[in-house]
Parts: structure tokens; C-alpha cells; sequence
């Protein structure tokens, strides 16, 4: 598929899932001084730091997104995506920002600022240098080399201002890689940063995940917090039909949603094509990705699992999961 069409279907993903997304309107006020928790004193991570100040926070303590000003407005989203740290796509990562900017642009918010915890990957504003280092930039700089490892685990975020002063868009960015799935510790993150501004109200809506081999992954946060929150989950990426299932009948609460079609439809049907269309149908190839979750799960799709062609007539072919490094 190509890559400008992925994008598109992404846009559309987030696009249709923020013109559901609630608000969290906050009516109570900041605790007195003298009642503050002695967690509170704790100074938060650097990316709540940021996100606190940007929202008006008046004191930024730990738990701070939980005494934001009266009357703010909060939407949200969490949004998984290629780690450029960990991954060799800083590219995707790149698109599936703008998308998300695109798709939130188009429900009437305005790009404010942004922190990244990874250290590599393009950044937002003109004013980062091209190596990923950081700078003070007002639209919101990537982390640095040296603030890799205190920022292990954060996830990202995207802040985006509405129409009024009072009304903001939060898009929390959470890291995966094709085989070693989503950054557990960054989701937990997002989910509970999420919880202290809308606090039990609505459902948390998540776009991901970008790879089949994530689910595992994804489902294990999720089962965490099954009894306290409720979630929506909307795949524009992943095709491969026995993830989505596995996923689904471990956590059958969650609303679950993909916008393409999985691999299983897609190949069946392409393989009836070929069997109408050309004569003798003697071999079969197929090409699969190598060393990942979608890759091995080719040989269960139901057209090649139970053809009755004889199993030497199919000629299954795997390539490297980094071949395109060789472009």
C-alpha cells in the first residue's frame, strides 16, 4: 500500500475518532496549600512538567494535570507509533505525526507545542537542528542524547489549543517496534495521565496499533485497568486477522475497530482472482515478512491453510524485516 495513502487512511482513523472524543471539564478547585499530599512535593516527569505549564498549572507538583485551573477544557487521545529510537522508521513516525496534526486540525484545534522523549527522528519546529538535539524552542523540544535515559518510558505528547482559552487537545504519543511491541511503561503512563484530568468520565480512545506483533502487548496495559476505565481502539495499520481476534476475545469490553481490511480477506481473495483468471494454477508464491508476529501467522490464513492444492505447490518466500534498510 502506499505510503501516502496509509497516511490518508490515518488521518481519516483520527479524524473520525476525535469527533467522538469527550471533554473533561474541571469544576473542582486546587486543594489549599496546607492539604497538599506529600506526593505532591514530588516534582513530576519532564514532559508533565511542560504539559502542566502549558495547561495554566499553577503548581507543578506531581499529579498537577489533576488541579488544573477551573473550567478547562480537555480532550484526549493516545496515539501508538514507530519509536524512532528503536525502530527504522523514523519515517513512519514522521507521517503518522503530521497525520495526527492533520486530523486534529481538521476538528478545529491549532498546533501549540509538542515534547518527544526520543532523542532521534525529525522534530516540529524550524528552529531544531537536524541531529534530534534539543533546543529552547517555544513549540516544544525533542528530547537530547543526554536526556534519553531519564525520559525512558514518558510517553510523548502533541498539545493543540481550541477556539476558546479554556479548550485544548492532548494527543499522548506511546512508542512500539515490530517485535518488541508497544512501551508498556509509556501507555500505563498515558492511561493514568489521561485519568487525572477526566477522572472517571469517558471512554479513553486509543488509534494503534501500528503493527500486528503489538496486541500482545496493548492487551496486557489494558487487562490492567479493565475494571476502572473504559476503552475504544481503532487499528488503521494492522491486517493480520488471528492478532485482532486473539486480542478481542481476551478483552471483549474493549470497543474495537479497523479501518482496513485484514490480511486474511485481502490475500484470499487476490488467490481466488488468480485461480479465475489464469490457467493452470500449478504453484503459488508468497511472499511474508520475516522474524515478525504478522509474518508468521501467513501460513494460518484459511485460502492457504486449507487449500487443497498439495503443500509443494506452495512456494512460500520470506525477506529479511529490515530489507528496505537496503534502499
Amino acid at each position: 500500500m502506499p505510503v501516502r495513502f496509509r497516511a490518508y487512511l490515518l488521518t481519516v482513523v483520527i479524524a473520525g475518532t476525535l469527533s467522538y472524543s469527550a471533554y473533561s471539564k474541571r469544576t473542582s478547585s486546587p486543594p489549599p496549600g496546607g492539604e497538599q499530599h506529600e506526593e505532591s512535593l514530588t516534582p513530576p516527569p519532564a514532559s508533565l512538567q511542560t504539559l502542566c505549564t502549558q495547561l495554566g498549572a499553577q503548581d507543578v507538583k506531581t499529579g498537577c494535570l489533576g488541579r488544573l485551573p477551573t473550567g478547562r477544557k480537555i480532550g484526549s487521545l493516545i496515539a501508538t507509533v514507530a519509536d524512532p529510537d528503536r525502530t527504522d522508521l523514523p519515517l513512519s513516525f514522521d507521517r503518522a505525526v503530521e497525520a495526527l496534526i492533520w486530523a486534529v486540525g481538521d476538528v478545529n484545534y491549532t498546533f501549540q507545542s509538542y515534547w518527544f522523549p526520543w532523542k532521534s527522528g525529525d522534530t516540529l519546529g524550524d528552529s531544531e537542528s537536524r541531529d534530534g538535539h534539543a533546543s529552547s524552542s517555544a513549540s516544544g523540544p525533542a528530547a537530547g542524547p543526554g536526556d534519553a535515559q531519564s525520559n525512558a518510558g514518558q510517553p510523548g505528547f502533541v498539545l493543540f489549543r481550541g477556539s476558546t482559552p479554556d479548550e485544548f487537545f492532548v494527543v499522548w504519543l506511546v512508542g512500539e517496534s515490530p517485535t518488541a511491541g508497544i512501551d508498556t511503561t509509556a501507555l500505563n503512563g498515558a492511561i493514568r495521565n489521561v485519568e487525572q484530568y477526566n477522572p472517571g468520565g469517558g471512554t479513553i480512545r486509543i488509534v494503534g496499533p501500528s503493527f500486528s506483533g503489538s496486541f500482545l502487548s496493548l492487551g496486557d496495559v489494558l487487562e490492567s485497568f479493565h475494571e476502572t476505565a473504559a476503552f475504544q481502539v481503532v487499528t488503521g495499520m494492522t491486517t493480520s486477522l488471528d492478532s485482532q481476534n486473539t486480542f478481542t476475545r481476551r478483552l471483549p469490553k474493549v470497543a474495537f475497530g479497523a479501518t482496513v481490511e485484514n490480511s486474511s480477506t485481502s490475500v484470499c481473495g487476490f488467490i481466488n482472482y488468480l485461480k479465475r483468471q489464469w490457467r493452470p494454477r500449478d504453484e503459488i508464491a508468497i511472499l511474508a515478512e520475516d522474524q515478525t508476529v504478522f509474518g508468521q501467522q501467513v501460513g494460518n490464513i484459511p485460502c492457504i491453510a486449507g487449500s487443497s492444492l498439495p503443500k509443494e505447490q506452495w512456494l512460500l518466500v520470506r525477506f529479511p524485516r529490515q530489507i528496505a534498510r537496503l534502499r
